[in-house]
């Protein structure tokens, strides 16, 4: 999806997630600065600081997930033809799925289990938080997942193999291979 064709709920999740992290990047810093003046310690701090560094990986990954930034190696997609490559994205992404509905009911599971226990430095704070971010982050990505797999399953429908989807496998194969100059 362009960057241009941001809905206001991915604004909502990027900046979320943007403000997570640098609450984070600042509880962090006043922790260390308070440390090395020996003035005293914020047993809160490093609790809170980890419970938004779950949160805002799950909601970057979501970011990444929509914007399909995510690492991958590319040297298969090289070799293959428009169509097998767009079949094999649908099948990796149907994989994907899976391994996150998983996730999803354990992280679920979880956050009921532990909901009540509460943490030690941070009364209001429970040990189902963690989770629940975690559930709800791994919600967020299947989401975007499911919608690059309606659009895999559209275009392999109507016919639509992009010849080139990335720099990579723009450069082909070394050598020419079986993908090279094939429209699918």
């Amino acid at each position: 999806m362009p960057m241009k064709d941001k809905t206001p709920f991915d604004l909502f999740i990027e900046t979320v997630a943007t403000i997570g992290f640098m609450a984070m990047v600042a509880i962090v810093i006043v922790q260390v600065i308070f440390r090395s003046l020996s003035w005293t310690i914020m047993d809160w701090g490093f609790e809170f600081a980890a419970f938004l560094f779950v949160a805002t990986i799950f909601l970057g990954a979501a970011v990444a997930m929509r914007t399909n930034e995510h690492i991958r190696l590319e040297f298969l997609f090289n070799w293959l033809s428009p169509r097998p490559r767009l079949v094999l994205k649908l099948a990796l992404d149907m994989l994907g799925a899976v391994f996150l509905i998983a996730v999803a009911i354990g992280a679920y599971q979880m956050a009921g289990t532990t909901w009540e226990a509460h943490n030690v430095n941070i009364e209001w704070m429970r040990t189902g938080h963690y989770y629940a971010a975690l559930l709800i982050g791994t919600l967020l990505i299947l989401f975007y997942l499911m919608a690059n797999i309606i659009r895999h399953m559209r275009d392999l429908a109507a016919g639509r193999f992009s010849k080139t989807v990335s720099v990579a496998e723009n450069s082909g194969p070394p050598g020419g291979g079986p993908g090279e100059g094939q429209e699918g």
